[in-house]
């Protein structure tokens, strides 16, 4: 006699289907998350591995450009001349903006010399020869063009990468020209600052890095300089800088109160004791530094302002007047000033794409 199978087998039967449809239904959205975050991350780590590319092409071509230069010319820069004469091997000029290889109304001959140059961009990697990085990436492709003015030398870096089935080209440009800008050996220069100034160390790298106990005291104080204004919160901020501030316009709180000498010199806005002589930075046994107020700089007896100081506020203009060091006056031009019509500089700003340099 076969047993009878009541309505709640029935029911049972159904409930553990739903059951199964339900676990069915959540593995399956757990494996299409796990799949969609494995993809978001080899995409991210692609990206990356695609920018480092691009950034390493660029490096390269500047290494050829510049630091050979700079190499070959006895670790020193000369004039616009010596430039021009070793990167003619390299690169040759062009004034051909648009690159459609002739001259167009609006393009002028930029560097004076009685003739409009058209060439091409010189190929530092191309597909015979890439350059293959340690993460992985390649870097297929560098260029660079040139464009001479009267006062200098416009290089435009191309680089691709490529990462995967990935690729990616980023364009840099680049001025050779005049005198040598003195911002460089500032770890912060900038028109304004501001936010940076409310929780920061600013220590030079060789001394962050030293482990290296008969080095303590050897080490360099850093320049910080602000060329137009400076803010930061006088009662909350909690910096040092390992070296100098030097101002050129004013000194602010947050409220936009104008900041005296002796406001900033008892503010929480602190630096590290240096020698007055060489300006090395004083360190104890230990290699800890000693904070100390930023106090403006004095005058001697000639009235100049005395070198080594903590901060300078409105530091000179007028270089022999400059005691502690050269300070530019403003950031050099992103594109020179030529004796050439308004397209023609808007041409060259249309040539001028840049990835994400700056």
């Amino acid at each position: 006699m076969k047993p009878r199978r009541t309505s709640q087998d029935g029911m049972a039967i159904l409930w553990a289907l739903l059951a199964v449809l339900v676990i069915l239904a959540a593995v399956t959205a757990v494996v299409l998350r796990v799949e969609a975050a494995k993809r978001f991350a080899d995409d991210a780590v692609q990206q990356v591995a695609l920018d480092e590319a691009c950034k390493a092409g660029v490096d390269f071509a500047i290494e050829q450009v510049w630091h050979q230069y700079v190499v070959g010319n006895g670790n020193t820069t000369g004039n616009t001349a010596s430039y021009r004469l070793f990167i003619d091997d390299l690169v040759s000029n062009n004034e051909d903006l648009n690159g459609n290889g002739f001259r167009d109304a609006e393009e002028a001959d930029l560097d004076g010399n009685g003739h409009f140059d058209i060439d091409g961009p010189a190929v530092f990697i191309g597909p015979e020869n890439p350059l293959q990085l340690a993460n992985g990436a390649t870097v297929t492709g560098v260029t660079v063009s040139r464009t001479d003015d009267l006062t200098g030398s416009a290089l435009t870096i191309r680089a691709t990468g490529q990462a995967g089935h990935r690729t990616q080209t980023v364009t840099q440009t680049i001025r050779i020209s005049g005198q040598l800008f003195e911002g460089f050996e500032f770890a912060v220069l900038a028109n304004n600052v501001n936010c940076i100034l409310c929780h920061a160390e600013f220590h030079a790298l060789d001394l962050s890095r030293n482990a290296d106990e008969t080095r303590y005291g050897t080490f360099d104080r850093i320049k910080i300089a602000a060329l137009e204004s400076l803010l930061y919160r006088t009662t909350e901020t909690c910096s040092n800088v390992a070296g100098t501030v030097y101002t050129r316009g004013q000194v602010y709180d947050t409220t936009g109160a104008l900041l005296s000498p002796s406001q900033i010199a008892s503010s929480t806005f602190k630096g590290y004791a240096f020698s007055n002589t060489n300006g090395k930075l004083l360190q104890d046994d230990s290699g800890r530094m000693s904070s100390t107020a930023l106090v403006e700089a004095g005058l001697d007896s000639e009235g100049q302002l005395n070198p080594f100081a903590n901060v300078y506020m409105d530091y000179p203009q007028d270089r022999e007047l400059m005691t502690d060091g050269p300070l530019p006056v403003t950031f050099p031009a992103v594109l020179p000033v030529a004796a050439h019509s308004e397209r023609a500089v808007q041409a060259a700003r249309r040539e001028r794409r840049t990835g994400f340099f700056q």
